[in-house]
């Protein structure tokens, strides 16, 4: 496992311990109460991303947490993610965990 596999998994565990607690006592967005989590890499083509999916979805089974993985279809594409992140937006996710080479770039979108 390389070191920005650990981080990345770590960060989204991190992310998820805290809102599971708060959003399990409050009422969640979700009718069956389950916390919905979007997670956007950049690619779906390498298999450091294929390993950090795996992790993911093991986790969220792991805390009972949904887990919606939608990667671009284009490697690394940045509008593909920003229609992604809007999409989830949309959908009315209770957190999002997101990689982007430019955050900036996003605009608007990556500070929801």
């Amino acid at each position: 496992m390389t070191r920005w596999h650990i981080t990345f998994v770590g960060v989204l565990l991190l992310g998820l311990g805290p809102c599971g607690c708060e959003l399990k006592d409050a009422a969640s967005k979700n009718e069956d109460g389950t916390i919905t989590i979007g997670v956007v890499p950049m690619s779906s083509e390498h298999d450091f991303w294929k390993s950090i999916q795996a992790g993911t979805m093991k986790a969220g089974q792991e805390l009972g947490v949904e887990i919606i993985w939608n990667a671009p279809l284009q490697n690394e594409s940045l509008q593909q993610q920003i229609d992604i992140v809007e999409s989830l937006a949309i959908r009315g996710v209770d957190g999002l965990a997101l990689a982007t080479r430019d955050r900036n770039a996003l605009g608007r979108t990556g500070t929801r």
